[in-house]
């Protein structure tokens, strides 16, 4: 309430960055960002911008790929994904 002006949530769960974002987070903490950055990149870019349909169509593609990494332990698949 008394810092409502100037502190933003960031959202940390991989799964929710669309809606966060689109709900007005002030950002992500995105592990999956590490294996398809450029990705993550153009969804926060696209919603920022009011591009909205745009960004859900990189999600749809993005989506997958952070569903496939939180199938298995995260912190392995990540680094899979970087391999």
């Amino acid at each position: 309430h008394h810092h409502s002006d100037v502190i933003g949530t960031f959202i940390g769960w991989d799964v929710y960055l669309y809606s966060a974002l689109v709900e007005g987070a002030a950002g992500v903490m995105a592990g999956t960002a590490n294996v398809v950055p450029g990705e993550i990149v153009d969804v926060s870019r696209r919603i920022a911008g009011g591009d909205l349909q745009g960004a859900l169509g990189q999600w749809k593609k993005v989506y997958p790929v952070i569903d496939a990494l939180l199938s298995v332990p995260f912190i392995p698949a990540v680094k899979a994904g970087l391999a």
